[in-house]
């Protein structure tokens, strides 16, 4: 199946730099899976940007500016479910009265073959009025919310007169997929929990304002409640751990004997990747990181857990509970779940985990305070790493976080990750950088 995602800039009526703020938020929320098979391109102008795509794509998922999700694989699950329906679209579908059938533009889903069949109605607002007559619309009598927002809409087998005032974005294609006989469904909520929209084109200027560093002052339900996340986050990130890792070890493996595995303390990764690569007990392990509750947590799991998988979790409890005024970012699903999908891409079994863990406890093992926001820090980190051969050092999406792009912005996290790299490339150590942001994930190989 080929696909393609259609990251939509509909806000070019707005200032420049505004823009690019929104887009920046965009580049966090919007990711595609990890291995993807995802085509991705960066649109203004949605009908000329579908026009020249490969009339070979099956599906395309189009997502607008100000569109948020931390689920990577919500697009497929779009896919899915269209599929599920017999549908060949699915999207915010809005019906209100006196006006054609639309969907909001945040994001959809559509079968592009049969999009082309339908003679390539635009998907754009045109606000034009029109005096039409086709094929009434049925409705599901369940909705969303209010009740305009209906489960599916399809072709009720009789014409119908209609007087639109304004035809809004997507109403076209609704209208030549209903004249096919064909549904088209909503976004279930199991999605749509998993997602928020931020309406970046209404109140602009307050929502401006907060991403510029100020409060926010406007009424838009959506952006105040992401500010205060934001806000929220930047109080408790020095006081918040994780227990579990939901990003992919290493790609690709490194195959030479690493001295020194050096990484944040968040979860089983960096146990994981040593035990991976292979350790000896001459291995140097250094845990880092800005907040003394991750490094607390990172020696309360190594002082206390057996390697057990089934008692991690009691672990975990155990130090939440000692720890009440910390806050635990917990993963998605069971930890079972996700202690499964760690063991399957180390390539071993719960047994081996328990003796390589046990292992792992009788190295040599630090724990350091130090900011990658922090010129004088990331020079420490380069000075420690330069005590060894050959280095591995994991900083995962340091410079990819929630509340530091709206902190700092893209260009400033973009400068303190390249003050990282000369520090790196200034060492006389080799040195293999696994990281995650916007820009490469993945390893970066710094050295001989």
């Amino acid at each position: 199946m080929k696909k393609v995602l259609l990251k939509y800039n509909n806000i070019t009526h707005l200032p420049a730099d505004y823009q690019h703020r929104v887009i920046d938020l965009g580049d966090f929320y919007q990711q595609s899976p990890f291995n993807s098979d995802f085509k991705v391109y960066y649109v203004t102008e949605l009908d000329f940007a579908l026009a020249s795509l490969d009339p070979s794509t099956d599906w395309v998922v189009v997502v607008s500016a100000g569109h948020c999700s931390q689920d990577r694989n919500i697009y497929n699950k779009l896919i899915v479910e269209a599929l599920k329906s017999n549908s060949p679209m699915i999207g915010h579908i809005l019906n209100f009265k006196g006006q054609y059938p639309h969907i909001h533009p945040q994001l959809f889903a559509f079968n592009y073959k049969t999009w082309v069949s339908a003679g390539w109605p635009s998907w754009e607002y045109s606000g034009q009025t029109e005096h039409f007559i086709a094929n009434a619309i049925e409705t599901s009598s369940e909705t969303f919310h209010d009740d305009y927002t209906p489960h599916w809409i399809r072709n009720q087998g009789h014409l119908q007169e209609y007087a639109v005032e304004e035809m809004q974005v997507g109403s076209q294609v609704i209208r030549e997929f209903i004249e096919m006989g064909l549904t088209i469904i909503n976004v279930p909520d199991h999605i749509r929990r998993n997602k928020f929209h931020l309406y970046p084109d209404q109140q602009w200027e307050n929502f401006y304002h907060f991403l510029q560093g100020q409060n926010y002052n406007g009424s838009v339900y959506e952006q105040k409640k992401y500010a205060d996340l934001i806000t929220n986050l930047q109080k408790q990130v020095k006081s918040q751990y994780y227990v579990l890792n939901t990003e992919p070890l290493q790609r690709p493996e490194v195959s030479e004997k690493i001295d020194h595995y050096v990484g944040v303390a968040a979860g089983l990764k960096l146990f994981a990747t040593a035990t991976k690569n292979g350790f000896d007990n001459k291995t140097q392990i250094t845990y880092f990181d800005f907040s003394q509750a991750a490094l607390d947590f990172q020696k309360h799991i190594i002082k206390n857990w057996d390697g057990n998988v089934s008692t991690y979790e009691s672990i975990c409890a155990n130090f939440k509970q000692s720890s009440p005024y910390l806050f635990v970012c917990e993963p998605r699903g069971t930890y079972q779940e996700n202690l499964n999908y760690l063991i399957e891409q180390i390539g071993c079994s719960e047994e081996t985990l328990q003796v390589c863990w046990t292992q792992y406890q009788k190295l040599q093992i630090e724990f350091i305070e130090l900011n990658l926001y922090n010129k004088q820090d990331i020079s420490n980190l380069a000075h420690l790493i330069q005590m060894h051969n050959n280095n591995y050092l994991w900083i995962s999406n340091a410079f990819w976080m929630e509340y530091s792009l709206v902190m700092f912005g893209k260009d400033q996290l973009k400068e303190f990750r390249d003050n990282l790299f000369v520090e790196l490339q200034t060492t006389e150590s080799k040195v293999y950088l696994d990281i995650e942001d916007t820009w490469y994930q993945g390893i970066i190989t710094f050295g001989n």
